[in-house]
Parts: C-alpha cells; sequence; structure tokens
C-alpha cells in the first residue's frame, strides 16, 4: 500500500491487511492464489524482515520509528498476518512472530492507549 510517498506496513493503512486477506481460507483455494503462493510468501517475509530490534513492526518500510502499537500500525495489527501464515505454512518462524508480536503487545501496547478498537486496548487485547 503506496500512500504519501511510503510503502506502509500495517494491518489497516498497508501490507500487513491486504496479504492477510489473500490468506484467506475461502480464497486460498482460488488457482490464482494457488499459483502466487511462493510470491506471496516472499512478500510477507519481506514485510517481517522490517520488524525493529523491539520486536515492533515499523509505520512503512526501512522506517526506525516502530513507537506505533495499536491495530492500524505495528505489532498488534501484524500479529493475525504472522498467525495465519504459520496456519497455511505450519513454518516455526512465522510462530515465533507472532509470539514476539503478542510479547510488544503485552509490553507496550495495554497500559498506554485509550479504550478504542483502532488505537486503543480493545484493538491491542484483541490480539490475545
Amino acid at each position: 500500500y503506496y500512500w504519501s510517498r511510503k510503502m506502509y506496513l500495517g494491518a489497516l493503512h498497508g501490507y500487513c491487511g491486504i496479504f492477510y486477506m489473500l490468506l484467506d481460507p475461502l480464497i486460498i483455494d482460488l488457482i490464482i492464489i494457488k499459483n502466487s503462493l511462493k510470491v506471496i510468501l516472499s512478500t510477507i517475509d519481506l514485510i517481517f524482515s522490517n520488524i525493529s530490534l523491539s520486536h515492533n513492526l515499523p509505520l512503512y518500510f526501512l522506517s526506525k520509528n516502530d513507537n506505533l502499537v495499536q491495530w492500524c500500525h505495528g505489532a498488534p495489527g501484524a500479529i493475525y498476518l504472522a498467525i495465519r501464515t504459520y496456519k497455511i505454512t505450519k513454518e516455526e518462524k512465522y510462530y515465533q512472530i507472532a509470539l514476539s508480536f503478542a510479547t510488544v503487545i503485552w509490553r507496550r501496547g495495554l497500559l498506554r492507549k485509550s479504550i478504542g478498537l483502532c488505537h486503543g486496548v480493545a484493538g491491542n487485547a484483541y490480539a490475545f
């Protein structure tokens, strides 16, 4: 998702949400998705290669800013892509990514937000 001259990564405003839907069980059996699965998974790996040292997903590709821990940007939305990718591939690395996202949410996301779904405790708690 390219907006404002940046390639956003988040679940609502970025690639995590797009690729989560491409791996939806209802459409993954479509021929076009099956034939593209290798490319989809390599792109997911590229998305996750941007995970910061603190194990959060930054706002956009090659960004060092990982201060947002909310459903639309960061670990609370990205965890769903990691879990779905793990369920499909059974590759341990996606399970470990999901666990690291859960740790970020627990440590940085539950106590500092409002009550909202997108920017608050409700959206962050939804991951659990």
